[in-house]
């Protein structure tokens, strides 16, 4: 028989409480399980061989009711991702979340914080140091007193810095490598991957030898 929507909600919270213990026990992957778990209560089933839509299925009048607990668990499950250290997972679940805010400026300011800050989080940790200080900001500028997010910002910027000087070190030394070659008059040739025949042109400036091309 058909399962009511107060059945389901109280299985979703029940799933919810039990996720929070699992949590407060550092027992990340099973706190993700209940999170998982509950919000999928709510949520309509896709048509066989389609994708869900993750739309929140609930009677008229418990829409909102239905959205807010949804909302929490995918926050949570994204939180536990982070534990996890599953990045794309936690993006993911924030990426829902900031779809499903009703009025983000307003009574969803809290939770658009949030989504926005661990998103931010998850894209740092996978150094897309753009996207992430794009999240961060809009979030220190949601929550100007937040001191987690203002010293997140702050980790995105000096891994971004630090990511450019290695890959400045890199170019450099690859540059030294160039000017050593063409110091011993070494050509350094491409390995060749078909039988067509190759052109090469020598370049050069005055009596100064560049190299090939």
């Amino acid at each position: 028989c058909e399962v009511s929507f107060e059945e389901r909600f109280e299985e979703v919270v029940r799933l919810k409480e039990e996720g929070t213990k699992e949590y407060k026990a550092e027992r990340w992957l099973q706190a993700q399980a209940h999170y998982h778990s509950a919000a999928q209560l709510l949520l309509d089933e896709p048509p066989s061989g389609c994708a869900p839509l993750n739309q929140i299925d609930a009677p008229n009048g418990k829409e909102e009711m239905a959205r807010e607990i949804v909302i929490s668990c995918w926050l949570n499950e994204a939180q536990c991702a982070l534990k996890r250290e599953l990045w794309s997972a936690a993006e993911k679940a924030c990426d829902l979340v900031l779809l499903r805010l009703a009025d983000p400026l307003g009574r969803d300011r809290e939770q658009h914080v949030k989504a926005l800050f661990r998103r931010g989080r998850a894209r740092l940790m996978k150094s897309e140091f753009e996207r992430a200080r794009k999240d961060l900001k809009n979030a220190a500028a949601l929550a100007p007193n937040s001191k987690e997010v203002r010293e997140a910002l702050h980790e995105c910027k000096r891994r971004e810095l630090e990511g450019r000087a290695r890959s400045d070190a890199v170019f450099s030394k690859m540059a030294a490598k160039k000017v050593l070659y063409r110091d011993k008059g070494l050509l350094v040739r491409p390995p060749r991957r078909s039988s067509n025949p190759r052109v090469y042109f020598d370049i050069q400036i005055g009596d100064y030898r560049e190299g090939s091309l």
